[in-house]
């Protein structure tokens, strides 16, 4: 039961501020969440909202004061590994040639609850960069949308070398791979923590699968139909964190 059952209105709207803005009972809204607040949601003092961290925590908060460019209010309760998955998905996706599709990715893998998300360049990848600072604000937009309370990392671009050779101490690796017909549905359940590699259009070379594997990586199999690189990032979060 979410823990404001009481309330006697639903609750559509999620705002966020970071940890640094949160104290023992107060905390406060600045820049654009301020701005939603007050005056595109047009929030009273003495009316409740909550409030995200993006580090799993919600909030319960009675507005109380007005500044020039913050709000401020009590917390009334708070709720951590708010609407988180138990698992913790780390999610390596190539780039993509349509910047607007990688955006996509980003968007709906947060809703479904990944924690980070590393975009990757590989053999067959075609674009290099990506604007990562934007990358974040769309995850938060949709972190706030979907109503979770972990927002996921983006990190700075990686090479498929660089991410197969990682140290994380993950529970299970897996890459998606195209050619792989079948695996064992136990090896893809019993893990806590775990990564999962998607190609980008291009797919992954033989010689990269093969590093993969000497790395400890598992491929796995998405079905029989060969997927957009979008649709595998989705079918694997969607899969994984039920």
């Amino acid at each position: 039961m979410p823990f404001y059952e009481h309330l006697s209105f639903p609750v559509n709207n999620f705002f966020y501020t970071s940890s640094e803005n949160i104290f023992s009972s107060t905390l406060q809204l600045l820049d654009d969440e301020f701005h939603h607040c007050v005056n595109v949601m047009r929030t009273k003092l003495g009316e409740n909202i909550f409030v995200l961290d993006g580090r799993g925590n919600c909030y319960e908060v009675t507005l109380t004061k007005y500044g020039k460019d913050f709000v401020e209010g009590n917390i009334i309760s708070k709720q951590k590994n708010f609407h988180e998955s138990k698992r913790d998905l780390t999610l390596a996706v190539g780039l993509l040639k349509n910047p607007s599709k990688f955006d996509f990715v980003v968007e709906k893998t947060t809703e479904l609850g990944v924690k980070n998300i590393i975009p990757m360049i590989s053999e067959h990848s075609i674009a290099k960069s990506i604007k990562i600072e934007r990358m974040q604000k769309l995850a938060l937009a949709a972190m706030k949308q979907c109503g979770r309370g972990f927002l996921p990392i983006i990190s700075e671009v990686k090479t498929f070398e660089e991410i197969i050779a990682t140290k994380e101490n993950y529970d299970k690796k897996f890459v998606a791979y195209e050619h792989e017909s079948k695996h064992k549905k136990s090896e893809t359940e019993n893990w806590q923590s775990a990564i999962v590699v998607v190609g980008n259009e291009g797919g992954f070379s033989e010689k990269e699968i093969l590093q993969a594997k000497e790395n400890y990586f598992m491929t796995i199999s998405l079905g029989e139909r060969r997927l957009r690189t979008e649709t595998a990032a989705i079918v694997v979060c969607s899969t994984f964190l039920r």
